[in-house]
């Protein structure tokens, strides 16, 4: 059961509290400038959650004393939420996705996500009012992430807790996001980035070098709600760039190619080596509170202290460089589709007016063919007469419409 912790493993939730809110609320005052959401308006999610409660401070937290586990507000359906998860993660194969989706629907995995939702509610945006609550679920949480960590197989606990802390990042901001529509101005990019950084950090003890939030995806029937305009380092991409070899910024893809500035390149040039701090690998968070919780006093893993090289700031602008161009292609790729679905839509509606002019050709044949035959099958005086009689009436009808005229 050996997991990485990183120094601050031994905090405990009043202290976890505290380390992890610091810079969430930092970004909350700073949410015009940086997020992704600007207002308060509702951009096509449901029209209430349940009993009217419509800001996440107003939301009533779930009742502890009861052994019933807690649950979602009813406007953050759980399905809806895990299936959206699921369409932003990648599998290299059937059998590894359906292995995967066993253990994120399991009933131990839904206490997971349902408490840790309750936990940032109270601690973030309603600042440990309920402190004992609070504290309650997060013993909860270590429970049931200690459950799924022994009930899954071996030969697939890298798989699956590789990608276990973003899907459940993903589903506690997707459910804030459908459950309280009039917070949404505070769900931000940074509150999303932060939010990743917490659970990986309580699930493996490690705080990521590059949290990305850029696959998050959350279509309430307008397209993805979630398209970020910043990179998740927290530094905004330089407008004015353009194609390699061009001097014409592509605004095609709503946006422009990152460069690096020329202090960046000159570091990379040099070689500067990034500093190298000691971290201990023993228990995650989690797990040490789970033992702590259980009183056990023995320690089966060993720790072990590594010396880690961090990213120097030449790799970090490296890194979202070419993050930004998978993006572009991503979205290239995407609107490229969308242009022959498009196409394709077209050239059938042209197929089928022809068609129908081809039917409606064909029929006015056939009228005059039918008419054609009856002419010639009656008297040729009778027909003249017809045809006489009808250049009379004519005629008479414009003799008419000019005296009326004079």
């Amino acid at each position: 059961m050996a997991e990485f912790e990183s120094s601050s493993s031994s905090l405990v939730p009043a202290g976890l509290r505290r380390m992890t809110t610091t810079g969430m609320r930092n970004n909350r005052r700073s949410s015009t400038r940086a997020g992704a959401f600007l207002t308060d308006v509702d951009l096509g999610g449901p029209a209430a959650p349940e009993k009217g409660v419509y800001k996440v401070e107003d939301a009533v937290l779930p009742n502890m004393d009861s052994n019933s586990p807690s649950s979602l507000p009813e406007a953050a359906n759980i399905e809806r939420v895990r299936d959206n998860v699921m369409s932003t993660l990648e599998f290299s194969n059937q059998h590894t996705l359906e292995n995967w989706k066993a253990e994120f629907y399991s009933e131990a995995s839904t206490g997971v996500i349902c408490d840790s939702f309750w936990w940032i509610v109270s601690n973030f945006f309603q600042q440990s009012k309920e402190l004992e609550t609070e504290q309650k679920l997060f013993t909860r949480v270590a429970q049931n992430y200690v459950t799924i960590f022994l009930h899954v197989h071996p030969a697939r606990k890298d798989s699956f807790f590789a990608r276990y802390p973003d899907a459940v990042a993903q589903s506690i901001f997707y459910s804030l996001y459908l459950a309280f529509p009039k917070s949404r101005s505070k769900f931000t990019a940074p509150f999303r980035t932060d939010l990743l950084v917490m659970l990986s950090e309580w699930m493996s003890g490690l705080r990521p070098a590059q949290p990305s939030t850029r696959h998050w995806k959350l279509d309430l029937g307008a397209g993805n709600v979630l398209r970020q305009t910043v990179t998740q380092t927290g530094s905004t991409l330089r407008s004015s760039a353009s194609l390699p070899g061009t001097s014409t910024p592509s605004r095609e893809l709503g946006g422009t190619l990152p460069t690096l500035s020329a202090s960046v390149n000159l570091q990379m040039s040099v070689g500067r080596r990034g500093k190298r701090e000691p971290q201990v690998f023993q228990y995650s968070i989690l797990v040490k509170h789970f033992l702590e919780q259980k009183r056990h006093k023995g320690q089966s893993v060993r720790p072990l202290r590594l010396l880690l090289t961090k990213l120097t700031e030449a790799e970090k602008a490296v890194d979202a460089k070419y993050e930004k161009f998978t993006e572009i292609a991503t979205e290239s790729a995407d609107k490229c589709q969308e242009m022959m679905r498009n196409y394709d839509e077209m050239t059938e509606d042209l197929k089928r007016e022809m068609r129908n002019l081809r039917e409606e050709t064909n029929k006015h044949i056939r009228l005059l063919e039918k008419r054609k035959e009856q002419v010639l099958h009656t008297d040729v005086h009778e027909y003249s007469n017809y045809l006489v009689s009808m250049w009379t009436m004519q005629d008479e009808a414009q003799g008419h419409i000019a005296m009326g005229e004079v």
